[in-house]
């Protein structure tokens, strides 16, 4: 479903979003992440953080459709998140029409002692 990206201003096309429970839809350019494309078309359905990978704020899940992503914070991706499809929104570029979920932070991750919570301290694997 994912894949490492390379050059995502290769890929002009529009592509069209769906927020799944939502009468939400908007455009996505593989130019930009999903959360930017998000916010360029003034919607308000995924968090808004750091909009660097390091706060968690926009886990989202992908149902449908293909994406490029590049590298996400394991304190709040896992590896096996994203087998799940549950990826940071700000890290994703669509290749394809996605059908997506918003995905809230487990709430052992919320006040989580030592949780690191900025992008600087963050491991990015």
């Amino acid at each position: 479903m994912s894949s490492q990206i390379g050059n995502p201003a290769a890929h002009a096309d529009q592509h069209r979003i769906h927020v799944q429970g939502e009468e939400v839809r908007f455009q996505a350019s593989a130019a930009v992440s999903l959360l930017v494309a998000m916010e360029q078309a003034r919607e308000c359905v995924i968090g808004v953080g750091c909009r660097g990978g390091g706060c968690g704020k926009c886990r989202i899940r992908v149902l449908e459709g293909d994406y490029d992503s590049k590298r996400m914070s394991r304190a709040w991706i896992s590896e096996e998140d994203e087998v799940l499809g549950i990826v940071l929104a700000c890290r994703i570029f669509a290749r394809s029409d996605l059908t997506i979920i918003s995905e809230p932070l487990p709430m052992a991750y919320v006040d989580r002692p030592g949780t690191r919570s900025s992008l600087q301290q963050a491991d990015l694997k």
